[in-house]
């Protein structure tokens, strides 16, 4: 720019006209500079904020996206833990039922054996007085074959041995006496046709104390008569 000047030099120190439009030049040119600094410094700095808003924006999807994967993933557990609960409940109910019936089983098997072996009892019970009771029938019936046979005589130790288990045979309440009752079941026993009037003929002729009952001497004497 100086060398371009054609202005003379002043005592006044007056700049050139080269000089003049030189500093004017570089005046505008610092200008348009910052202007264009200004400029893109803005630029750069909105790129920026940009930048940065679709850096936060992509990294708050990528959030929100995970967060809601992660709903999706907690309601399935939830779903899950539900249903395991329930299985529970049902293996439990189930559970308490099959104890209920197994305890029902028990006692009806309990309740069976024992009615089993109160059956049995019984039974043998039964089985023994029937047993007895046809003993006694056949010592009575051997007694009258024997006491028919002969003559009216005192009875033999033998034969006033089966009388006397005949008499205890029907004595049923043990008080060592036979009533009316018990005399007519002996008889019927034996093969008589008797009934409730001809026991009491017997009883009548026989009861020698006339106490209503026949003892086992009365007995021993009511069968020592017959033929």
């Amino acid at each position: 720019c100086w060398g371009a000047a054609t202005t003379a030099y002043s005592p006044q120190l007056t700049l050139p006209a080269g000089a003049r439009h030189c500093t004017h030049v570089r005046m505008e040119l610092s200008s348009y500079r910052k202007s264009q600094f200004a400029s893109l410094r803005d630029e750069l700095a909105a790129s920026a904020r940009d930048a940065v808003a679709s850096v936060v924006a992509a990294e708050n999807g990528a959030l929100v996206l995970d967060l809601a994967r992660s709903e999706a993933t907690n309601a399935e557990l939830q779903a899950e833990l539900a249903e395991s609960k329930a299985c529970i409940a049902a293996l439990v109910s189930d559970l308490a039922l099959a104890r209920g019936d197994a305890q029902a089983v028990s006692r009806t098997a309990e309740s069976t054996t024992r009615a089993a072996e109160a059956a049995a009892v019984q039974l043998e019970r039964t089985a023994a007085v029937l047993e007895a009771e046809h003993v006694a029938r056949v010592e009575s019936e051997e007694l009258v074959a024997s006491l028919s046979a002969r003559r009216p005589q005192p009875p033999s130790a033998s034969s006033n041995e089966r009388l006397r288990n005949s008499f205890s045979s029907y004595d049923r309440d043990g008080n060592g006496s036979l009533d009316a009752a018990e005399l007519l079941e002996l008889f019927v026993s034996l093969g008589y046709d008797f009934n409730r009037a001809d026991i009491e003929s017997v009883m009548s002729t026989h009861d020698v104390n006339n106490d209503g009952v026949i003892n086992f001497e009365e007995f021993s004497a009511m069968f020592a008569a017959m033929p």
